[in-house]
């Protein structure tokens, strides 16, 4: 999965937020950009530049996380990227 984001996105961009930190739950708030370059989920318009932003919420103990959940708006950054087509209403 890693392999095929930074392929399609070389120049790849995260900026995190100051994690808040609650028992074994740790939110984060996060911002993504980058220029399409490669492949990514269909015809894209390479050189598009796509930003996003998006929160995190793990779950972790002594070992470690035990989960992640990644929420974003990823129809939004298809519909940026050329892949989805918006018709008007």
């Amino acid at each position: 999965m890693y392999e095929y984001w930074l392929s399609a996105f070389p120049d790849m961009d995260f900026t995190w937020g100051q994690p808040i930190v609650e028992g074994d739950r740790v939110a984060l708030f996060w911002h993504f950009g980058g220029t399409v370059a490669g492949q990514f989920f269909g015809d894209v318009k390479p050189g598009t530049r796509v930003q996003f932003d998006g929160a995190a919420e793990y779950v972790v103990s002594p070992e470690g996380i035990v989960s992640a959940r990644h929420v974003f708006d990823f129809t939004g950054a298809l519909v940026t990227a050329g892949v989805l087509k918006v018709r008007p209403v």
